[in-house]
């Protein structure tokens, strides 16, 4: 019913006694040369900053680490073998994180719904429609979850992943597993079962519970792969000098750039249309440090999802002292990563000082805050996350046409062609590294 890709390397698949010449350091690159060279094959890395790691970096304060952006990994067994590899231990959360909150009327909760909710939504698991496809995931959830549902769970859920509303993701884009069970027209209540359980590998048991990381923080991920990949990184190159539209026979280029620097690329034409289409959303990544004694009643947990309709501009808070060992400097710290997606462009452009005040008033609605911080790190990303939108959706398919026909010599691989976290990138580009035939 919906169609699908059969990878998110956009192009000709990869093939043996080539030579790749990899454009774009950061982690969508480091990761693609890791598995080239693990392949045996031949390639080169191309950075047009003096560092590699992209969005992936982090601070070291007086207080403790601070992450740029994303701060952990979910398991995957290629991500482990990766980290194995490179002689990277692998950190797994402490067991404070366990709890997860969602937001209601400005208080933690680890379930959100009341009971006749529950039973609404229970209801609603059991029914069977004929209304697909279903275009965006709000379709889906005005069929299958109350509204109550949708903007309690769903919404923030997603919204902690893809910085984006119900109506502004593509559902077979963002779940498409269930939306390939769902276009069988079963109730969602016989198909999750099947979706949660069937087929998944589980974690060894000390790196289960949640997000893993590294004791040095995101950093130490980029070290160790940039270690591992020294001889093939040039630096301070800008691919648009490589001139890839006439590649050699034997040579191929993967674009490991946003969609809005890839599409510069080709200067003119349907696959520079198609990328410069491709949308992102603006995110504040801000890391707080707090005495102890400054927020009473802040629970032990991973963190807190804040539903939109609670009206405030952060969309989830982080815990990072109850998530990993290491990340504060003595046990009288509180250190809290707080999300916010700036849909107005207003935002972004806030001094730091007036940010901070903005995200102290809104912990201030959530917890019992007693001092101001004593410490903020605030990393401004304009093109952050893209946003999987149908047209985004769509354009895959293009993208992969005009590729294959026109392009045989290039490839496209980031967060927007398909798979937006590392653990899924990672899984990705082992995959098709593995079939080089």
């Amino acid at each position: 019913m919906y169609p699908t890709l059969p990878s998110p390397f956009l192009g000709a698949p990869l093939q043996k006694n080539k030579h790749y010449h990899i454009v774009g350091g950061g982690i969508a690159g480091l990761l693609m040369g890791y598995w080239l060279k693990k392949a045996g094959q031949s390639f080169n890395i191309y950075e047009k900053t003096a560092r590699v790691g992209g969005l992936l970096n982090t601070s070291n304060t007086p207080f403790g680490i601070a992450e740029h952006a994303a701060n952990g990994v979910l398991w995957t067994p290629a991500f482990q073998e990766l980290c194995e590899d490179i002689a990277l231990p692998l950190l797994s959360t402490k067991k404070a994180s366990k709890n997860r909150f969602i937001v209601r009327n400005k208080t933690l909760h680890k379930y959100p719904l009341g009971f006749s909710e529950t039973l609404v939504l229970l209801k609603n698991l059991c029914i069977t429609s004929k209304r697909n496809p279903f275009v965006t995931i709000k379709q889906f959830s005005d069929v299958y979850l109350s509204n109550k549902v949708s903007a309690q769970l769903l919404e923030p859920a997603l919204a902690g992943i893809y910085a984006a509303e119900l109506d502004e993701l593509s559902f077979p884009a963002v779940l498409p597993s269930l939306a390939t069970l769902q276009s069988n027209n079963w109730p969602l209540a016989w198909q999750l079962p099947k979706l949660l359980f069937s087929g998944r590998k589980k974690a060894p048991k000390h790196l289960r519970g949640g997000i893993l990381s590294f004791k040095g923080g995101m950093q130490s991920l980029v070290n160790a792969l940039e270690q591992h990949l020294k001889a093939h990184i040039f630096y301070n190159v800008d691919g648009q000098s490589l001139n890839i539209h006439k590649a050699a026979l034997n040579e191929r280029y993967i674009l490991c750039t946003p969609a809005h620097i890839s599409a510069s690329f080709f200067e003119q034409g349907p696959v520079a249309t198609l990328l410069s289409q491709v949308k992102y959303a603006s995110i504040i990544s801000s890391t707080l440090f707090f005495n102890k004694a400054a927020i009473s009643n802040l629970p032990a947990g991973f963190g807190c999802l804040i539903p939109r309709n609670e009206g405030l501009q952060t969309l989830g808070i982080l815990f990072n002292h109850h998530i990993y060992p290491h990340r504060i400097n003595n046990d009288n710290i509180i250190s809290l990563t707080c999300i916010v997606r700036d849909t107005t462009g207003e935002l972004i452009q806030l001094s730091n000082d007036n940010m901070l005040n903005l995200l102290q008033q809104e912990l201030r609605q959530l917890f019992t805050v007693k001092d101001k911080a004593l410490h903020a790190e605030i990393h401004r990303w304009p093109n952050g996350i893209p946003i999987y939108s149908p047209q985004l959706h769509a354009n895959w398919f293009h993208l992969q046409q005009h590729l294959q026909n026109d392009y045989s010599t290039i490839n496209l691989l980031g967060n927007y062609t398909g798979k937006i976290s590392i653990r899924q990138m990672c899984a990705t580009i082992a995959a098709i590294t593995k079939k080089i035939g």
